[in-house]
């Protein structure tokens, strides 16, 4: 699962699956209602798949296909941070 939020807005994609899910957490901060299909938010969603594409080419992890979020289902999905410890 990968996901991008700013605390009012939420997109969570999940590419095995190939499904995402959308919430405004302002209204519905329990994640409840996924308004992914919500014909009134789709320029929303396709602002905040934007932001899900940019974080994940940065991450230059093979992620991202034609500008897209990509799963390559005969790859293992694997962080690039996956050797990375974080110390407390």
């Amino acid at each position: 699962m990968q996901f991008v939020t700013d605390g009012k807005r939420k997109l969570i994609w999940f590419p095995r699956m190939g499904s995402e899910q959308f919430f405004d957490l302002e209204a519905d901060p329990g994640e409840v209602y996924n308004l992914i299909e919500d014909p009134a938010r789709q320029d929303e969603i396709r602002h905040w798949r934007g932001f899900l594409v940019q974080e994940l080419e940065e991450r230059d992890c093979g992620w991202v296909k034609d500008g897209k979020p990509y799963c390559p289902n005969d790859e293992p999905l694997v962080a690039p941070y996956k050797n990375v410890r974080w110390w407390r």
